[in-house]
C-alpha cells in the first residue's frame, strides 16, 4: 500500500514539474518576443533618426523663436531686432516663383506672434533702411511666404548702400545657387553687441555687423559672409569666411544635427572656388 502511494506521489511531482517547465517555456517566449520588439522598435527609431530631417534651426540663442510656414526667427525683444532668420531654399521654389510672379508686398506690418518688437515709426527719418533677413524675393514663390517675410521681426537697421548694394548681390547669388545646387539652408543675421552705440526710433539697436551663411549640405560644402554695415569696398568672395568664425563670434551652433567630421568639413573650411560667383 505504502509502495503505491510513493508511485502516486512520484507521479503527482512529475507532471506538476512539466507544467512549471512549461510555464517558464511560455514566459521566456514571451520575455524574447518582447525584447525582440524591443529592439525593432530601437532598430526602427535608429533608422529614423538616420533618415530624419536635417536639423539646420540654430542652438544657444537668446531671442524668442517663432516657426513660421517657410522660415524661423529668433528675435531679441532688448535691440528689437532678429538675432537670427533661418529656412531653405530650392530649385522648384525658385522655378515657381518665376512662373508665378507673386506681386511683392510693399507694406511692413507687426508680427502678431511676438511682442515688443520695432515698428514703421522707429525707422522713420532715421536714414536706415529695413533690412531684410529672409529676402522678400527669396519667397516669392508662395503668397504666404511673401507676406511673412515683410513682418517687421525679419528686418534690422541697414546703411542703404549696404542694404541695396553688397547684402543684395549676395541675396541674389543665394538665389542663383539654389537653382544650380538644388537645394541651399541659409541662416543670416545682425551681431548684436553687448555694448549698443548707435540705436534708431524706441530703443531699436543698429547692428554693426551683419553676417549669412550658406550651406549645400548634398554637396557637401558651406561658405559664410561678414560685413560691416557700411558701403562695401571690397568684391562678395573677399568677405568670405567659415562657419566656425560666425559661430565664435555669435555663440550659435548653426547646425547642431552634424556630427564632428561633417562640421570639420563644412563649418571649419570654405572654398569659394567650389561656389559659383
Amino acid at each position: 500500500m505504502s509502495k503505491f502511494y510513493l508511485l502516486l506521489l512520484f507521479c503527482l511531482a512529475f507532471f506538476a514539474s512539466c507544467d512549471l517547465l512549461e510555464q517558464e517555456l511560455n514566459n521566456n517566449s514571451n520575455n524574447n518576443n518582447s525584447s525582440n520588439t524591443n529592439n525593432n522598435n530601437n532598430s526602427n527609431n535608429s533608422n529614423n533618426n538616420t533618415s530624419s530631417k536635417f536639423e539646420f534651426i540654430p542652438t544657444g540663442g537668446k531671442g524668442q523663436e517663432k516657426a513660421y510656414k517657410y522660415y524661423t526667427v529668433s528675435y531679441v525683444s532688448k535691440h528689437k531686432n532678429p538675432e537670427w532668420v533661418a529656412y531653405s531654399l530650392d530649385k522648384k521654389q525658385r522655378e515657381q516663383a518665376e512662373s508665378q510672379q507673386i506681386a511683392r508686398e510693399s507694406n511692413f506690418k507687426k508680427d502678431p506672434n511676438i511682442t515688443e518688437t520695432a515698428t514703421n515709426e522707429d525707422y522713420a527719418g532715421s536714414g536706415y533702411d529695413k533690412g531684410h533677413l529672409v529676402p522678400a524675393e527669396d519667397m516669392s514663390f508662395n503668397a504666404t511666404a511673401m507676406e511673412e517675410s515683410f513682418y517687421l521681426t525679419n528686418v534690422s537697421p541697414q546703411f542703404p548702400s549696404f542694404n541695396r548694394g553688397i547684402w543684395k548681390s549676395l541675396e541674389d547669388k543665394v538665389r542663383n545657387w539654389a537653382e544650380s545646387e538644388g537645394k541651399v539652408y541659409v541662416i543670416a543675421g545682425g551681431i548684436l553687441p553687448q555694448r549698443v552705440s548707435q540705436k534708431i526710433g524706441d530703443n531699436v539697436t543698429v547692428p554693426t555687423t551683419f553676417f549669412k551663411i550658406v550651406l549645400d549640405y548634398k554637396g557637401k560644402k558651406g561658405i559664410a559672409f561678414l560685413f560691416k554695415n557700411e558701403k562695401a569696398t571690397k568684391t562678395l568672395k573677399e568677405y568670405a569666411t567659415s562657419i566656425q568664425d560666425i559661430e565664435s563670434k555669435t555663440g550659435l551652433n548653426f547646425f547642431p544635427s552634424l556630427n564632428s567630421s561633417e562640421q570639420q568639413q563644412l563649418e571649419q573650411n570654405f572654398d569659394v572656388n567650389k561656389w559659383q560667383f
